[in-house]
């Protein structure tokens, strides 16, 4: 569904190369004879979801709002964007399951410049805000 829900939300060309920069960033460790992996593996779903456009732009939206916001509120985001582009019912994953994926795509950026430039955006709109007694 997330990727359904990602073809009305392309990241584009420059957004897929920052994804796969960040993904490359990503550390995995194997165990004994490679059968089990730590981290984000070699086999990771998150390695597979993102060999396509839509997939790259359903991590990349997760990973996001993850970046910016708190698991349970970009779950909710998630949640509310399927509802509102009217996505089939018996296809759309419960809130639990947006949870489970945000959590999944969380950190995805933390090595890029992303979170700090969240962070320098919420100063400036909170700077503007006060100084314009806006909220």
């Amino acid at each position: 569904m997330a990727q359904a829900v990602c073809t009305k939300l392309p990241i584009g060309v420059h957004g897929e190369k920052q994804l796969k920069a960040a993904m490359l960033h990503l550390k995995s460790f194997s165990s004994f004879r490679e059968v089990l992996w730590f981290g984000f593996g070699i086999r990771h779903i998150l390695r597979t979801i993102v060999q396509s456009a839509e997939g790259a732009s359903s991590v990349a939206l997760a990973a996001s709002l993850a970046e910016g916001f708190s698991i349970d509120y970009s779950a909710n985001v998630l949640y509310d964007i399927v509802k509102a582009l009217n996505g089939p019912a018996e296809l759309s994953p419960s809130y639990d399951q947006w949870q489970k994926y945000v959590q999944m795509c969380s950190g995805i950026f933390a090595t890029s410049m992303f979170g700090r430039r969240i962070e320098q955006c919420w100063l400036c709109i909170t700077w503007t805000s006060s100084l314009f007694n806006l909220g």
